[in-house]
């Protein structure tokens, strides 16, 4: 019997590392995803509690697939299975963003999941973009830490201008700005990882080693080379693709690939939730009451990353 439902979408959607299975689509929480059958229940009945049938599927994904499912002469499925088939063997992806088919099956593939709609083209170029940017300008330690800072100081002096305008729009800018404290902080937090793994080979080895994404990584020997060419961008990327909210689970990497006490995060990750509420609830509380934010409440979200920042640059100087 499969598990309640909660709790097999969030299996799924850490098992996929919080993307569509099918079109590679960043699914940032699990509300953003269907825990979708790549054998269709209508047709396959004797399926449909079946673990190993079941994977995690952007909504556009899953409704249009719906339960398209065509075979070959043979009666195999002609749709790759994310569950266990590698896409790059049957599809390649141009320059333009465009997904082509190298085989029968990765043809039928993207023709019945429409992946080369427009609006995932336009997010497979700036991905190209965004990569080719990375791949020109490594992330400098001292730059990553004094963007922070900038970051912070700015929060500072627009939190004390706003104290000009109206009580309506006063209450609008402390959210904003207190959004964006956790987003500045966010940003380190990813960059100054980064920045560390780029190249040191003894920390890119402890994050390999240590990323428990990578538990299950599999491949033939035949790759061996191959893979370990790659192995830095796909780093890279998979650094990116964390939720840099999750303190617990970042102060984790920090603590597991550079053997560093993290800072305590207490206080912080308070902030981090009251983020989220101002930012997908307008500003409520599960309660349905309003957070009640002032230009106080800046300077202190402000003092404890700046603080959190600083104790973790502390930890950090024998990494560098």
């Amino acid at each position: 019997m499969i598990r309640n439902n909660r709790t097999l979408k969030l299996e799924l959607w850490e098992r996929f590392k919080h993307q569509c299975a099918y079109c590679g689509t960043k699914l940032y929480e699990p509300l953003m995803a269907d825990v979708a059958h790549f054998f269709p229940k209508s047709k396959y009945p004797a399926f449909q509690e079946d673990t190993d049938n079941l994977l995690i599927a952007c909504k556009a994904c899953n409704m249009i697939k719906r339960d398209q499912f065509p075979l070959d002469d043979n009666g195999q499925p002609l749709l790759l299975n994310p569950v266990n088939e590698i896409f790059s063997k049957h599809i390649k992806q141009s320059k333009n963003g465009y997904l082509e088919g190298l085989t029968e099956r990765g043809h039928a593939t993207i023709e019945v999941l429409q992946l080369n709609r427009s609006s995932l083209i336009e997010q497979r170029i700036l991905d190209i973009i965004d990569m080719q940017f990375a791949d020109d300008r490594s992330l400098s330690e001292h730059d990553v830490y004094m963007t922070f800072k900038s970051s912070m100081l700015n929060a500072i002096k627009l939190n004390n201008a706003q104290l000009q305008i109206d009580g309506i729009l006063q209450i609008q800018m402390t959210y904003m700005l207190y959004a964006n404290v956790i987003t500045s902080l966010e940003t380190y937090l990813c960059d100054r990882f980064i920045s560390l793994i780029q190249g040191s080979q003894a920390s890119l080895r402890s994050f390999v080693e240590n990323f428990k994404d990578y538990n299950q990584e599999k491949f033939s020997l035949s790759e061996l080379f191959i893979k370990h060419e790659e192995i830095e961008s796909k780093a890279i990327k998979s650094m990116k693709s964390v939720l840099y909210h999750d303190l617990p689970k970042v102060s984790g990497m920090y603590r597991d690939t550079f053997g560093i006490i993290f800072p305590i995060f207490s206080d912080v990750y308070k902030s981090v939730l009251i983020r989220h509420d101002l930012v997908h609830r307008a500003g409520k509380t599960k309660n349905g009451d309003f957070h009640q934010l002032n230009p106080e409440s800046v300077k202190e979200v402000v003092k404890n990353c700046s603080d959190l920042v600083e104790q973790l640059e502390n930890e950090l100087k024998d990494c560098t």
